[in-house]
C-alpha cells in the first residue's frame, strides 16, 4: 500500500449520557491519528495549563505534558528523578500502584504516618531525621492529598502548609498525585501543593479517568520547566506521546463545554459520588456500628474500614478466604503498607456500585465479620 492509499476518515461523532454530541471533523480527526509534539496536543497544552493558572494560580511559570492517565505521569516522573538507593518518602498506608513504581527502580521508600487530618507533621520530620541519620537523606516525598487511596483522607490546608515547610526545610521535591482532586464533596478542596510553592520543588499530576472515562488514559503532569523538560525527554524515548485520538475527543469536549460547562460537568460527577458516599455510609452506620470503625470521606472514593473492633488484627485472610466465598471484593490492608506490614483495615470502594449491591455487600459483610 503506497502513502496516497492510506486510509483516511471522514469524521468521529461522540455522544455522551445527556445526548450531546461532539464532532471530530476529518482534518482533526486524521491529526490526531498522526504522530503529534510529544507533550500533547498543543491546543490541549494549553488549554490544560490556562486551567491550572485558573484553580492553582502558580508562583512560577510551568510546564505541562500530557500524559496517558496519572499514573503513566508518576511513573515518568520517578524514572527521570529516582536512582537505585535513592530514598522516597510515601503515605502509610499508600496507593499500591506507587509502590510498584518505586519499586522495581530500586528506591528505598519509607513510610509516613496519618491520620484524618492527612500526613502527621511530627512523623514526616521524624521520618527524614531518621533517614538522614542512616545516610540516606530523602530526595521527595510523594503524597495523594485530596480523597487519599486508601484511606479517603483529604489533607487539610493547615497540614499542606507545614508538610510544605518541612520539604522545603529539608531541600527536598515532593509530587503531587492528585486524581481525586475534582472529586470534592462538600466545599472547594484545600490549596494544592502546587499553588502553594515557591520554591519549584512540586510536580503535579492529574486525571481525567474519573471524569471521562478510565478506559480514555488521560492524565496531565505539571511542574518546573527544568524538571518537566526531562520528563518530556523520557515520554519522547518510550511512548512518543499519549493517545491522539484520546486528545482529541477531550479538546473537543473542552471546545464544547468552555470553562463553565467543564465546571458544571465536574459538580454533576461530584453530585454522583456524593450520593453513592452518603449510601454507602448509612449502610455503613445500620450494619457496622460496633464491628468497625471508618471516617467519612470528604472526597474520592474509597473508605477505609478499622476492623480491630471486631478482634481483626490482619484483614488478609479474612478477605482472601471468607469474604471471598460471600463474594464480597474487599482489599485487605496490608497491600496499602510500605513496609509490608499487617494491617485491621480494609478497603471499600464506592465508585461504580448500585444501591442493591452496595447494601447486599455491607449486610454480606456485617454477618462475615458476626461469624470472624
Amino acid at each position: 500500500m503506497t502513502c496516497n492509499q492510506l486510509p483516511h476518515f471522514c469524521n468521529n461523532d461522540v455522544i455522551n449520557n445527556r445526548g450531546e454530541k461532539v464532532t471530530l471533523d476529518g482534518k482533526e480527526l486524521n491529526e490526531a491519528l498522526q504522530y503529534s509534539e510529544t507533550a500533547g496536543l498543543p491546543s490541549l497544552v494549553q488549554w490544560w495549563s490556562e486551567d491550572i493558572k485558573r484553580r492553582h494560580n502558580p508562583h512560577y511559570e510551568t510546564q505541562t505534558i500530557v500524559t496517558t492517565g496519572s499514573q503513566d505521569a508518576q511513573a515518568k516522573i520517578m524514572e527521570c528523578l529516582i536512582n537505585p538507593g535513592d530514598t522516597v518518602l510515601v503515605e502509610c498506608p499508600t496507593y499500591p500502584g506507587s509502590l510498584a513504581i518505586l519499586k522495581p527502580l530500586g528506591a528505598n521508600i519509607v513510610g509516613v504516618e496519618m491520620d484524618s487530618e492527612g500526613i502527621i507533621p511530627n512523623s514526616l520530620e521524624a521520618a527524614i531525621l531518621r533517614c538522614k541519620s542512616e545516610g540516606k537523606p530523602p530526595k521527595l516525598l510523594c503524597t495523594i492529598p485530596t480523597g487519599q487511596n486508601p484511606s479517603g483522607v483529604t489533607c487539610s490546608l493547615e497540614r499542606r502548609k507545614e508538610v510544605y515547610r518541612i520539604i522545603c526545610e529539608h531541600d527536598m521535591l515532593l509530587v503531587e498525585d492528585d486524581p481525586y482532586f475534582f472529586l470534592h464533596f462538600e466545599n472547594s478542596p484545600p490549596q494544592s501543593y502546587l499553588s502553594l510553592d515557591s520554591q519549584e520543588r512540586v510536580i503535579r499530576c492529574d486525571s481525567m479517568s474519573k471524569l471521562l472515562s478510565s478506559g480514555l488514559r488521560l492524565g496531565f503532569a505539571t511542574g518546573p520547566k527544568d524538571i518537566m523538560s526531562v520528563v518530556n525527554m523520557s515520554q519522547q524515548a518510550s511512548s512518543l506521546h499519549t493517545c491522539g485520538l484520546a486528545q482529541a475527543v477531550m479538546m473537543s469536549l473542552a471546545n464544547h463545554w468552555g470553562p463553565k460547562g467543564f465546571d458544571d460537568h465536574v459538580q454533576r460527577v461530584q453530585s454522583m459520588y456524593k450520593h453513592r458516599r452518603d449510601l454507602m455510609m448509612d449502610l455503613c452506620r445500620q450494619e457496622l456500628q460496633g464491628k468497625a470503625d471508618w471516617h467519612t470521606p470528604d472526597a474520592g472514593m474509597f473508605l477505609w474500614l478499622d476492623l480491630a473492633a471486631s478482634g481483626i488484627s490482619d484483614s488478609q485472610a479474612l478477605i482472601q478466604d471468607k469474604a471471598r466465598e460471600k463474594k464480597v471484593l474487599l482489599v485487605p490492608g496490608g497491600v496499602f503498607m510500605p513496609d509490608g506490614r499487617s494491617s485491621s483495615c480494609v478497603r471499600a470502594s464506592f465508585s461504580t456500585v448500585s444501591p442493591q449491591d452496595a447494601k447486599e455487600a455491607i449486610q454480606r459483610f456485617s454477618s462475615l465479620l458476626l461469624d470472624s
